[in-house]
C-alpha cells in the first residue's frame, strides 16, 4: 500500500527522515517540531543520533487530517 502526496510515494512499511517528511507535510521544520510537542503530529523514532518516522504513522496521520 502506498499513498502519493506531492508526487512522492510513501510505502507503508518504510521510514522517512525529516527532509522527506517536510517534502510531504505542508509545514516548516520549526512548525513540525511544534506540532510534535503539542501532540498534533506523530513523534519520531530515535535510534542513536538518527531520527526518523515510521511511514505507517505518517500515512495514518495524513489520512486522519485529510491531506
Amino acid at each position: 500500500m502506498s499513498l502519493e502526496i506531492r508526487k512522492k510515494e510513501i510505502y507503508v512499511d518504510g521510514t522517512s527522515r525529516i527532509k522527506q517528511v517536510l517534502e510531504i507535510v505542508p509545514i516548516s521544520q520549526s512548525g513540525l517540531w511544534k506540532w510534535i510537542k503539542e501532540d498534533r503530529f506523530p513523534p519520531p523514532v530515535k535510534v542513536g543520533k538518527v531520527i526518523f518516522w515510521r511511514n505507517r504513522d505518517l500515512l495514518r496521520w495524513l489520512e486522519e487530517n485529510n491531506l
